[in-house]
């Protein structure tokens, strides 16, 4: 290739980036125009076209999982709100969005400890609007049983009553560890379809790495599927968290490591969701759209968004 050529190239190159840049911009606008009109439906039109042009961020990811949230597509807005977390595990309005999701699941004492965790490391960083949101979500608690909750959930009950400072216990930790392990530990508990064994829920957070994937300078694949393999969990467990890994190497481009994490996610169960979904937009990137079509027929439901952005 001469050089004019290769020049030619890179102009065109750095043009198409700029016009997918400004095409990013605008649907951002649009989507945002939309949430605010209250057409969610619509907005998830504008995030399909974003994801196709792989222009997206935690925030964006969250916007989705909202907008599936206020359609009420509940099962959707966990997953949505599971692929912020592995991104962004102290992304604040994430966590307030799961706390909801955590009650609407039934599962109050997630939402509580969750919440606790939340407001224990990151209780200045609320601004207002997102204080008096999880203000409403756990003042009815409080109302109901406030000796308990002073009890179990002290910076819950400082938060919503005010009690005093003495009675809040002082982490020995870094705030913001204690209350990343505690908070995954209560994501796991909604994202499971099957329900968590006892033994499960007796392991401490660190079972569920968020942030080790994305922080492999030298990656041993091969010793960290062994170490998933091992770890004293149910299948539905260990297939979350090689989807985990899988999403910290896709995240870096790593695209064959990340393939190696959801073939042995898959040989546990062909059929799983979160699998599938995740394989289907990893065939995609890596071009093989025939591949990418045939995981995304696998879904037991049809997933529109996921339809849209493999076309």
């Amino acid at each position: 290739m001469s050089k004019s050529s290769r020049k030619l190239n890179k102009k065109k190159e750095k043009a198409a980036k700029v016009d997918t840049h400004r095409r990013g911009a605008g649907l951002r606008e649009q989507m945002k125009e939309q949430m605010e009109a209250g057409d969610y439906a619509e907005a998830l039109g504008s995030l399909a076209e974003l994801i196709k042009d792989n222009s997206y961020d935690p925030d964006l990811l969250y916007d989705g999982a909202y907008c599936y949230f206020m359609v009420g597509d509940y099962e959707r807005a966990v997953r949505w709100v599971d692929m912020v977390m592995d991104l962004a595990p102290y992304h604040i309005p994430a966590r307030i969005l799961l706390a909801r999701l955590c009650i609407l699941n039934e599962r109050e004492e997630s939402a509580l400890a969750m919440s606790d965790a939340l407001l224990a490391g990151s209780r200045d960083m609320l601004t207002e609007d997102q204080a008096q949101d999880l203000n409403d979500i756990l003042e009815y608690y409080y109302r109901c049983e406030p000796e308990r909750i002073r009890s179990e959930y002290p910076h819950v009950a400082e938060f919503v009553a005010g009690c005093p400072e003495e009675n809040i216990p002082v982490f020995e930790e870094l705030p913001g560890t204690a209350a990343a392990g505690r908070n995954r530990a209560a994501w796991e508990e909604v994202a499971m379809e099957e329900p968590v064994t006892e033994e499960a829920t007796e392991m401490p957070p660190q079972t569920a790495p968020v942030e080790e994937a994305p922080q492999i300078a030298e990656p041993d694949i091969e010793g960290a599927l062994e170490a998933i393999a091992a770890k004293p969990l149910p299948l539905k467990s260990k297939i979350h968290l090689y989807n985990v890994f899988a999403g910290g190497y896709f995240y870096q481009k790593s695209y064959e490591a990340a393939r190696s994490f959801l073939s042995e996610a898959m040989k546990i169960d062909p059929l799983d969701e979160e699998s599938l979904r995740n394989m289907a937009v990893l065939c995609h990137e890596l071009g093989e759209k025939e591949k990418a079509q045939e995981f995304a027929a696998k879904l037991p439901q049809a997933d529109f968004l996921l339809l849209s952005a493999l076309r």
